[in-house]
């Protein structure tokens, strides 16, 4: 059985923090599962919290297959809602600081190609990159999308892109610095990445600890708004735009775990749009409260010394 346990003491090996690469030796939880155990460690200097060694080390065994929850569970009310209050805030937000009149956008962990095709209906010249082959082969017949079924690893694009999007996809790499190194590099000059990674410092994670929705093992990289600006400014970003905003998809998971009640699986399973509704109040009041449960920052490639203007 899989267990998360909170813990506070100090490691043995020292840990070269994935952000901002100060030394690491404080664990704040232990993830034991069989006869693997795993430390999720914190930074002192940015903050960061990181599995080490990582949930699952195999690369081709990271990637999440369901379609049903990767499209809020089939609910058009739902999907209505974040399209409205979420996507089209991003979409403001992005084409603020995108210069080209036809922007090129990669969608790294594009899922089934919901949010993707968005974007593509605003304007945006879309490909995606999803490792699910149930996924991606979803976003091709039903949203008629360009997905190459690959890793992020492995992709070596033909041209760079004006705007790379990684929604929910950085919290699954084992080292994220590189990662954003990479996605540097695709970009091209004043090119835009947008982030939208769990915010560790949220209301449920305080309300229900070890019960939080940490979605193990598959995340290994648990952001707050602090630790993902210092990540992105050490990956070359600048000019952020950072907000935060509510999820109630990780809190009635959260309280059934909490729970751990047969009625309650049988209510998730039968009223789960329902219950996501009923979530919301909890979700908006952690936003309101400076707690929300996903961070979403939007920031511009850096200007190399070359390229640089005065102010």
């Amino acid at each position: 059985m899989n267990k998360l346990l909170q813990k506070n003491y100090k490691t043995d090996e020292v840990v070269s923090c994935p952000a901002c690469s100060q030394q690491v030796t404080q664990v704040h939880y232990l993830y034991q599962q069989k006869d693997f155990q795993t430390e999720v460690l914190k930074c002192e200097e940015c903050s960061f919290m990181f599995a080490r060694p990582v949930f699952i080390e195999d690369l081709t065994e990271r990637q999440m297959d369901g379609v049903v929850d990767a499209e809020m569970f089939g609910s058009p009310t739902m999907k209505s809602i974040y399209i409205k209050w979420f996507l089209q805030k991003e979409l403001r937000e992005v084409r603020r600081k995108v210069k080209a009149e036809n922007p090129l956008l990669l969608d790294v962990g594009c899922g089934t190609g919901w949010t993707t095709s968005f974007w593509k209906n605003n304007g945006f010249a879309v490909h995606g990159l999803e490792p699910s082959v149930a996924r991606s082969q979803m976003a091709k017949e039903k949203y008629g999308l360009d997905v190459i079924n690959d890793y992020l690893e492995n992709h070596v694009p033909e041209k760079r892109y004006d705007v790379i999007l990684m929604r929910h996809s950085l919290e699954h790499f084992e080292n994220p610095l590189d990662v954003l190194a990479k996605i540097n590099e695709l970009l091209n000059d004043d090119g835009v990445v947008l982030l939208v990674v769990p915010n560790i410092d949220c209301l449920g994670r305080y309300l229900f600890g070890t019960d939080w929705e940490w979605v193990l093992p598959w995340h290994c990289n648990f952001f707050n708004p602090k630790s993902i600006k210092r990540i992105l400014s050490s990956a070359g970003f600048e000019d952020m735009k950072l907000y935060q905003t509510p999820s109630p998809l990780y809190f009635f998971d959260s309280l059934g775990r909490k729970l751990n009640t047969r009625l309650f699986t049988k209510l998730r399973d039968k009223w789960n749009s329902a219950l996501l509704l009923a979530s919301a109040p909890f979700a908006l009041l952690g936003a309101v409260l400076g707690l929300g449960d996903n961070i979403t920052v939007i920031a511009r490639k850096e200007h190399s010394p070359a390229t640089k203007t005065s102010d």
